[in-house]
């Protein structure tokens, strides 16, 4: 889809984390942490209105579903 993204920090667990684009420099502080695991930061497109997460789901973003931990969809209120 054009306006998702799909950025990946790997290891051995998978987060998937639904996140506004202004989250992606915090993206790194797992690394500096030096947390183990995997975190998949997917931007959803089209969320206002627009059924961004279904669209993510029907083009199977978050498959598979034995790999992923936990699902956090985060929306901030500005």
């Amino acid at each position: 889809m054009a306006s998702a993204l799909l950025g990946n920090l790997m290891n051995s667990v998978l987060e998937d984390v639904s996140s506004e684009y202004d989250a992606l420099p915090g993206a790194k502080a797992p690394v500096d942490l030096k947390v183990a695991g995997r975190i998949r930061i997917l931007g959803t497109p089209a969320e206002e209105g627009g059924g961004g997460k279904v669209k993510l789901i029907e083009a199977r973003a978050f498959t598979p579903r034995e790999d992923i931990a936990a699902a956090f969809m985060i929306h901030p209120i500005s």
